[in-house]
């Protein structure tokens, strides 16, 4: 059985007069392919299976995001930095069941 993830990252950050970047957007392409598992499954060597064989593909987007800044001073002023909010789209077509999977396998790979 084995799972191959694809993740694919373009980051656009956006500076102000002074060429200090003020925030930036995220876009990633991921793609997951699974096999062996449905035969496993069919020999009960596996109770479950939670995604199909198969390829399946999402895109994120997380525009709006903020680097963390300092004053420059050590033990000075720091601003944490923030992430915007997450939109996500399916590529492949597969049920929303499917898709909160995926996202949740591929969610810790993005920071």
């Amino acid at each position: 059985m084995t799972s191959d993830f694809d993740l694919q990252a373009k980051l656009v950050g956006y500076v102000d007069d002074q060429a200090e970047m003020k925030h930036y957007d995220m876009q990633f392409e991921t793609r997951t392919t699974n096999s062996g598992y449905e035969p496993a499954l069919n020999r009960k060597l596996i109770k479950e299976i939670k995604l199909k064989d198969g390829s399946y593909e999402l895109d994120f987007e997380i525009p709006g995001n903020t680097p963390e800044t300092s004053d420059g001073t050590y033990g000075g002023k720091r601003t944490p930095a923030k992430i915007g909010k997450m939109i996500g789209r399916k590529i492949t077509p597969m049920p929303d069941a499917d898709a909160k999977t995926l996202g949740s396998a591929i969610g810790p790979m993005v920071p």
